[in-house]
């Protein structure tokens, strides 16, 4: 009887064992079956997919195992800097793998099972592409979810995304893939202070370009006159070389470089009295102007113009106190050349408005070129906003 109920312990035991085991296996195929949904549910989520095709757009066509073709890829121009021998396919390639990839989806595309993505490099618009979601999937009777697939990819870009601008003396010259940067890259400056001096001596000033649609960053060069390779700098895409001019401090610096510089306080404060027609004489002190100023400049022009134009007889009456200039300054000298040079100016002016202390203030950049060895005054520029 003992033995008889050994035997039936023994084969509930092995029947425990085996359902245990079986148990066991389907435990694992329900895990594994959890597992492979969420993860198929995960790489259809949009972004993932997204992530993984832009990763295989790349890796199929340098595979060239390309599945699905890109549109209106003739679209894109070329850089006379780059070679437009290269494929089109493979300067897509270039470009997708050059910067930062970002998407958003269109806005017009809010279809459930169709939704249209544009792909940016660098915040520059590459790619639109369309997915078709119209293909569901259901796991474990509860999950279900769009099979995403691509319907169509059309190329957005015109031309390269890489673009610089390249700053440097008039007599360098830059390179970039090993072709010259030309006149025709080169951004036209508006007018400024140096314009003038360039109009009576040659000085060595900074010239910017332009360079537009690269397709991948390129190899700059920069030569100097010497034909030298120079280094500069590189800041957000922006070549710098810029020309260095001898600063000067003081005056007394600047008279130690320079020889036989003009009154440079005496022309300020005439020119801060002539604008307040305190200045005296023939056409409102216009023929003492005259002698500081260079003659067929601009300034002059203006200067003519401010004699003999009506404005002049708008200024407020006032007076001039006794220390009539205070709290002058002559500093921060540039010397472009030995013939010419800029400086600071500040001075205040004291009047009397109705009674009442008035102060002009005056903080300028002043110009001068030496001709036929006569410092002349070609230009001023204002300093501080609200101040002659």
């Amino acid at each position: 009887m003992k033995e008889k109920s050994t035997k039936t312990i023994s084969k509930f035991k092995k029947a425990v064992s085996v359902y245990t085991a079986i148990l066991g296996i389907l435990m694992a195929f329900y895990l594994i079956n959890i597992t492979k949904s969420l993860i198929e549910y995960e790489e259809n989520q949009v972004e993932k997919y997204l992530d993984n095709q832009i990763k295989e757009i790349v890796t199929k066509r340098i595979n060239k195992k390309v599945e699905q073709e890109v549109t209106n890829l003739e679209r894109i121009k070329w850089s006379k800097f780059e070679s437009a021998k290269t494929n089109n396919n493979i300067i897509l390639e270039e470009i997708l793998t050059s910067g930062s990839i970002t998407y958003k989806q269109k806005e017009e595309s809010f279809e459930e099972d169709k939704l249209v993505y544009e792909i940016y490099v660098q915040d520059k618009l590459v790619l639109e592409i369309t997915l078709d979601g119209s293909k569901k999937s259901t796991r474990l009777g509860l999950l279900t979810f769009s099979i995403w697939q691509i319907e169509k990819i059309e190329n957005k870009l015109e031309e390269g995304i890489w673009g610089y601008k390249i700053v440097i003396p008039n007599n360098y010259k830059a390179y970039v893939n090993g072709i010259l940067v030309t006149e025709d890259e080169r951004i036209k400056e508006e007018n400024t202070a140096l314009t003038e001096v360039l109009k009576y001596t040659e000085i060595p000033y900074n010239v910017m370009y332009e360079i537009k649609g690269l397709h991948k960053k390129p190899e700059i060069t920069v030569i100097d006159e010497n034909n030298q390779e120079v280094i500069y700098e590189m800041t957000d895409n922006m070549v710098l070389k810029e020309v260095k001019y001898i600063k000067l401090k003081t005056l007394e610096e600047a008279k130690n470089q320079m020889q036989n510089l003009p009154n440079i306080l005496k022309v300020a404060e005439d020119w801060s009295l002539y604008l307040t027609d305190d200045l005296g004489g023939i056409l409102h002190g216009y023929h003492q102007i005259k002698t500081y100023v260079m003659e067929d400049s601009e300034l002059l022009k203006f200067a003519y113009k401010w004699a003999t134009n009506i404005d002049i007889t708008f200024i407020s009456n006032h007076t001039l106190e006794k220390e009539i200039f205070t709290n002058e300054k002559v500093e921060n000298f540039e010397v472009y050349n030995e013939n010419a040079f800029s400086c600071e100016v500040y001075l205040e002016k004291n009047m009397r408005v109705n009674g009442k202390p008035l102060q002009d203030k005056m903080h300028d950049k002043m110009y001068f070129v030496k001709q036929e060895g006569i410092w002349k005054l070609v230009n001023m520029e204002s300093i501080t906003k609200g101040e002659n």
